[in-house]
């Protein structure tokens, strides 16, 4: 391992990491849902090399959707992370609707994908076409994405629920067996994970089949408000107008359900670090595994703690007050909304974990308890259910932009040195400079095969950028650090000091 110094900051890098001759990227999707956040964090901070497929949105750009993440993390780890390139992407379009200099970047350096990517929809939507469109055409395209770039190793994200409707001990090796979908979510993940499995091109697949992810099991912290979150949100809703005593009425009776009936929770930051954990080592990669409790929550518990969490936070109303709900509309109202989890909320099946328990019996699913079901509902209801969205965080500072304000984008010659530039932090970047003396033929994303490498964090290039801080200081200091590839360290520090010096203008020598 070696530790790099940024001011205060020190990161720790895998050494395979800093000198090998090209990145084996690892392509994901969905890394701005839920759980996709936390594989992000958890695959970047585990040393692997990532590269980001994402969607622009009505309120920013693929870019400021994934810096957003990135700073949120940052904040709660009090840490400087890495920048992910982040290229946008479509998974209903042919190709993911990437342009050509993407799809030659992907094939040049990525080895595998993340096939996190996929649409909770629970109802068909002829409309929007969910969740068909997503989970079946996205994973279609995928696929033969893949395929045209010779990317031969997947790691795919199902759910356990492919299961359908059946009852006892599922395997993790069974996938259809003629099973009766419960939705159209469960019906097409089905078939998408039969899809995968198809795709006779690959050398290796490793499937992931998550139980009901709830949020974070220390904050309650989610993006995702489906599942688990749909009964409480419906009660929440009408809060206003329930009388006193509502919470001692069942209203799981209304959906056919006793009480005693299991189901499979699981938070999600445990979930994305047993996914990190087996991207982390390949010989566990090419199986299946079941990411379910131990100890499934049985349905009374969970409507115990919906009902707590509503008397708390917005309890209601005195009987004495007029429009209140009497329990009978409030069970129809109830019964009405929840049409399409029916069949979601009925009794498990159990789900076999043996793959999982013999790579990962040091991570055992933390158990979803009273306390942990509270801490979900309090965070979903203070927060409204994610309602209205936050706008995004944006940096301050875009390093990549400044210094493509400098790039001549000329040919590289004989005596063109590659730079791989790590900026860590606010607006940071991961980048491959293509030097010829004190000019920058061009920017490549991420670290592609580069002669020697130079990390630093985002202030420390502003404040070079501002002319607040010289570069042999800041090189001396620690805040510049640099790890040779193939370049002698007499001549990594030159190349640096022009590299910088073309990026960001006469003050960096001075």
């Amino acid at each position: 391992m070696v530790l790099l110094a940024f001011g205060r900051v020190l990161w720790s890098c895998p050494g395979a990491v800093l000198g090998r001759l090209r990145v084996a990227c690892h392509l994901l999707t969905g890394a701005t849902g839920l759980l996709g956040n936390y594989l992000l964090k958890g695959a970047l901070t585990a040393g692997l090399d990532v590269a980001v497929l994402a969607r622009p949105s009505r309120l920013a750009t693929e870019k400021e959707r994934v810096e957003d993440i990135m700073l949120r993390w940052e904040r709660l780890l009090e840490r400087d992370l890495p920048r992910p390139p982040v290229f946008a992407a479509d998974l209903a379009e042919p190709d993911l609707a990437l342009d050509v200099p993407t799809r030659k970047w992907i094939a040049e350096n990525c080895s595998t994908f993340i096939h996190n990517a996929a649409s909770l929809t629970f109802e068909a939507n002829e409309k929007t076409g969910e969740p068909r469109r997503t989970n079946i055409d996205g994973t279609r395209n995928v696929l033969a994405l893949c395929e045209e770039l010779g990317i031969r190793r997947m790691h795919y994200v199902s759910t356990a629920y492919i299961c359908g409707l059946r009852q006892g001990r599922v395997l993790e090796s069974e996938v259809d067996v003629g099973q009766t979908p419960g939705n159209a979510y469960e019906e097409t993940k089905l078939e998408a994970e039969k899809m995968v499995r198809a795709a006779d091109f690959l050398d290796s697949l490793t499937v992931y089949r998550p139980a009901i992810i709830i949020g974070d099991s220390q904050t309650g912290y989610t993006t995702t408000f489906h599942g688990f979150y749909t009964p409480l949100r419906i009660v929440h809703g009408v809060s206003h107008k329930l009388p006193l005593g509502y919470g001692d009425r069942p209203l799981p009776e209304s959906l056919g359900l006793v009480g005693n009936e299991f189901k499979n929770f699981v938070p999600v930051d445990w979930v994305a670090s047993i996914i990190c954990h087996v991207m982390s080592n390949q010989k566990f990669h090419g199986t299946t595994y079941h990411l379910t409790p131990q100890n499934a929550v049985d349905v009374q518990t969970m409507y115990d703690q919906i009902s707590e969490a509503v008397v708390q936070l917005s309890p209601p109303r005195s009987d004495s007050e007029s429009g209140l709900l009497d329990f009978k509309e409030l069970t129809e109202m109830f019964l009405d909304q929840m049409t399409a989890y029916r069949s979601y909320w009925r009794d498990d099946p159990v789900f076999d974990t043996t793959n999982l328990l013999k790579v990962a019996p040091h991570l055992p699913c933390p158990r979803v308890d009273k306390e942990m079901l509270k801490r979900a509902c309090h965070y979903a209801i203070e927060n409204n259910f994610g309602w209205p969205a936050a706008p995004p965080q944006k940096a301050d500072f875009d390093v990549g932009a400044a210094i493509s304000q400098v790039v001549v984008n000329r040919d590289a010659g004989e005596h063109t040195q590659r730079i791989g530039l790590h900026v860590f932090g606010q607006g940071g970047a991961q980048c491959t400079l293509s030097m010829d003396g004190g000019t920058i033929l061009g920017m490549e994303p991420g670290i592609c095969d580069p002669d020697g490498h130079a990390y630093l964090n985002s202030r420390s290039f502003r404040q070079l950028w501002l002319g607040e801080l010289n570069f042999d200081d800041a090189w001396q200091s620690g805040q510049v650090a640099l790890q040779r590839c193939k370049l002698p360290r007499v001549q990594l520090l030159p190349n640096v000091r022009a590299a910088l010096t073309a990026a960001l203008g006469d003050v960096v020598s001075n």
